[in-house]
């Protein structure tokens, strides 16, 4: 005779409940891994761009020391060419040129009759061309005013982030095109002085004691007409190199705001994360319910994190 032995009391594990609510317990690990994977791109993709502006950023400083040092070449060549000018007006017996007498002294020289304006800028003093300066709008003005204060970078921002980059970019292209059409300017003019000092040098040669008056006031209107267009070039270029320097720092303003981004959308990751694991873990014990709330909260705190973040930062 078998006796039947006792099995041993069992409780079966409760079911996930077969309604909406089942479902969505069922699918909260994968959901949470889909906006975890979604932080951690938009963490990767913010820090990208952060590394790209700073890299921008690099290049313009560059542009930007080589335009100071170009200003700053020209700003020396002015005041190197005024020293010249004032040793040989106060050694020698020089006079403003006569424009009819350089006609004159070049009369007998073979060559081309020198433009009536370059003979009035000698005869004058001014340059033939006039030149435009760049005036950009006062919220650029007012930005470029804080950083010849020595403004720090935390301080411009605030302003910065009124200012738009394409604002920035037409005052540039408009301040380089000013620049460029003086530079084009000035070598006509150049090239009209170079034509007559050769034929003044060559005729200097020949008949010194004739010449020499006319040369030696030649000399002194060129040097004095390659001082003013060294200072309007060095004051066309300023322009250019303030609003190179601003684009500096809305590049580094931008590099931040990526970084600032990238950490936050990391943190939003890591409660996506956390999410998964109370989740999962709440599948496996009785009270899955309650811990299931606290799995889901966290989610949906990651979710509406993630896209403060987006929108606002």
């Amino acid at each position: 005779m078998k006796l039947a032995l006792p099995k041993a009391s069992q409780t079966p594990p409760p079911e996930v409940p077969k309604n909406t609510f089942g479902k969505l317990l069922t699918s909260t690990p994968v959901i949470m891994t889909v906006v975890s994977t979604l932080m951690a791109g938009l963490s990767q993709s913010e820090m990208t761009r952060g590394q790209y502006d700073r890299s921008t950023a690099a290049q313009l400083q560059s542009k930007v020391g080589d335009q100071w040092s170009f200003y700053q070449a020209r700003r020396l060549r002015s005041a190197s060419m005024r020293g010249s000018e004032l040793i040989l007006t106060s050694t020698s017996d020089t006079s403003r040129l006569q424009p009819d007498a350089l006609r004159q002294a070049l009369a007998s020289i073979p060559g081309e009759p020198p433009s009536s304006r370059l003979l009035d800028s000698l005869g004058q003093g001014t340059l033939p061309h006039g030149w435009t300066n760049t005036i950009p709008s006062p919220l650029i003005q007012s930005a470029l005013d804080a950083i010849s204060a020595g403004k720090s970078d935390r301080e411009l921002y605030p302003l910065l982030a009124r200012i738009r980059p394409d604002e920035v970019a037409s005052a540039l292209e408009s301040a380089q095109t000013n620049s460029a059409a003086f530079d084009r300017a000035m070598g006509e003019l150049s090239a009209g002085l170079d034509q007559l000092e050769n034929r003044l040098e060559r005729q200097l040669s020949a008949t010194p004691a004739a010449i020499r008056p006319v040369w030696r006031d030649f000399a002194a209107a060129r040097m004095h007409l390659d001082a003013l267009r060294l200072d309007a070039e060095a004051k066309l270029s300023r322009p250019v190199a303030d609003l190179l320097e601003l684009q500096v720092r809305q590049s580094n303003r931008d590099a931040e705001r990526h970084r600032l981004r990238s950490g936050r959308f990391f943190i939003g990751m890591l409660a996506a994360q956390l999410a998964v694991v109370i989740a999962t873990f709440a599948l496996a014990v009785q009270r899955r319910n309650t811990i299931w709330a606290v799995a889901a909260s966290l989610g949906l705190a990651a979710i509406g994190f993630g896209v403060y973040v987006y929108l606002h930062d």
